[in-house]
């Protein structure tokens, strides 16, 4: 029995769509592989690294791939440095271990490769890191000076002089000011009160 058009054309459509969906699925490149988390000591010159150093590590270079900082604990140690690049093109490059100080970088002598992760018991490697050069430091600040206030002076309220004649005629100016101002509210208001009655 033969098979009609439509279901040829439906046959068909059904394959295109199928192809399409597997084409548009996340290639294996564009994943990222699973992350590898870093442990051990920090010697610095022979030294136990002191505690707050921040340790980070690079995949290829640091302008290509770097993982967050951790510090180091009172003992020197540095625990879960995750060091996850973003996919597999960063497979089976070199990584570089660093600490970050205040005024620079230094690398240490260890280095490895970032390879995927086969076996489920190796996740979380121990690495001890050697670094020869003494951690760079900013030398300490000056402190900040104080400033001094400076107080300012206010204004000096102006007294008379005792003996001063001028005092003396004071009140009698102020009297005669005011007897002057209230004649010439009056005449004000019987001018006013003229007005309206007009």
């Amino acid at each position: 029995m033969g098979r009609s058009p439509a279901t040829i054309v439906a046959v068909l459509l059904s394959l295109g769509v199928a192809l399409l969906v597997l084409g548009a699925a996340p290639s294996q490149q564009d994943r990222p592989p699973f992350p590898i988390t870093y442990k051990g000591n920090v010697t610095i010159q022979g030294q136990p690294a002191p505690a707050g150093l921040s340790v980070l590590a690079c995949v290829i270079n640091c302008s290509s791939y770097e993982s967050d900082p951790v510090t180091t604990d009172a003992t020197g140690r540095y625990q879960v440095l995750v060091v996850g690049p973003p996919d597999i093109s960063f497979l089976d490059a070199e990584m570089t271990f660093w600490i970050v100080a205040n005024s620079g970088r230094i690398q240490a002598q260890q280095t490895s490769v970032f390879e995927a992760v086969v076996d489920p018991s190796n996740l979380t490697p121990t690495l001890n890191l050697t670094f020869n050069q003494e951690v760079p430091t900013r030398p300490p600040e000056p402190p900040t000076p104080t400033p001094t206030v400076t107080p300012t002076p206010g204004a000096t309220p102006v007294l008379p002089i005792p003996g001063d004649s001028s005092v003396r005629s004071l009140p009698r100016t102020a009297l005669i000011l005011g007897m002057a101002a209230l004649l010439a509210g009056g005449v004000l208001l019987m001018l006013l009160r003229r007005r309206r009655a007009l």
